[in-house]
């Protein structure tokens, strides 16, 4: 690992351990454990079943698109880069390590590195806006752990949220129709001129109408087995409010705007302490299910592409 790369690793490790202690800091933590131990089996198993299906929809919308670049391409290396990514993904600032998945796919590199991109735009548009409707569901929205900056941080929020939603929207147009965006871009001279943008534009082309609307389905059923999972964990921790999905949604929308610490360590929890509260629930169950929603999805997926971005570093270095 050479220096920057180290130090943004360590920069979002140090992320994920001020937010957690920080948050630990703010809650009771006896009613913590207490919800982690009497945790509902059967609850638990449902959520870990779920996690095949949550990578099989993942893995299949990236296949989707590696296949208009390598028609042969089989699924093992197909999934193989998907976990390696993944890994890559939680170890990097703004998840960009997920991008060098195009890497296992010689040659078209470049072509894969925009599809890529586009694979995420898809999940991002799903996740934003059910997220949005989500945090409108909700009755209220209690900020009591930030104190008297609560306001503050409400109206920020919800500035940066809007931004965010704008730039996902236009990430969709780029889902919904690729070449049409890319040709208006290519309209500026310079950027038409660059070999690399002419090889962006033709692997968007290459992405038909059928395989987009397939690729945005299979981002909205990882996006309900996603969601299934958390509700699942939060109900088996004895949150049974009916605005339990409502919150969840919100949760995963509002963490997705601050990829700043590793794995969205600790702020997945933050924003689920304070939206599960605004249902009347207690903060600490909310956070024993974002966590425990951290350690299926991607701890353990993480793990398994460990070994995947390993073999693929030492396959380019040449070594065996």
């Amino acid at each position: 690992m050479t220096l920057r790369p180290a130090i943004a690793l360590g920069l979002k490790t140090l992320a994920a351990a001020a937010l957690c202690a920080w948050l630990l800091g703010r809650l009771d933590g006896e009613r913590l454990g207490d919800a982690l131990l009497h945790l509902s089996a059967p609850c638990l198993l449902a959520a870990l079943a779920l996690l095949p299906a949550n990578l099989g929809f993942q893995t299949l919308k990236w296949g989707l698109l590696v296949r208009t670049q390598h028609p042969a391409a089989g699924a093992g290396l197909i999934f193989r880069s998907f976990l390696a990514g993944m890994t890559l993904g939680t170890l990097t600032p703004g998840r960009v390590g997920e991008h060098a998945r195009a890497a296992w796919f010689p040659g078209r590199t470049t072509e894969l590195a925009a599809l890529s991109v586009l694979d995420k735009f898809s999940s991002a548009a799903v996740t934003s806006l059910c997220g949005a409707l989500g945090l409108l569901l909700l009755p209220r929205w209690d900020l009591s752990l930030f104190g008297r900056a609560a306001p503050l941080v409400l109206g920020l929020l919800g500035a940066y949220a809007a931004a965010v939603l704008g730039w996902i929207l236009l990430g969709l147009a780029l889902l919904l129709a690729p070449a049409r965006v890319t040709g208006l871009l290519g309209r500026w001279p310079r950027l038409a001129a660059w070999g690399r943008f002419r090889r962006v534009h033709e692997a968007m082309a290459a992405v038909g109408r059928p395989r987009r609307a397939a690729v945005l389905a299979a981002a909205l059923a990882f996006y309900a087995t996603f969601l299934t999972q958390f509700v699942l964990l939060a109900r088996g921790l004895g949150l049974d409010q009916a605005g339990v999905p409502a919150a969840a949604a919100g949760t995963l929308f509002l963490k997705s705007l601050f990829p700043v610490s590793l794995g969205d360590l600790g702020v997945r929890e933050l924003f689920a302490a304070n939206l599960f509260e605004s249902l009347g629930a207690a903060p600490e169950r909310a956070v024993a299910a974002a966590f425990l929603l951290f350690l299926l999805n991607v701890g353990l997926p993480s793990l398994a592409g460990a070994w995947s971005a390993i073999s693929l570093r030492r396959h380019r270095a040449g070594t065996p």
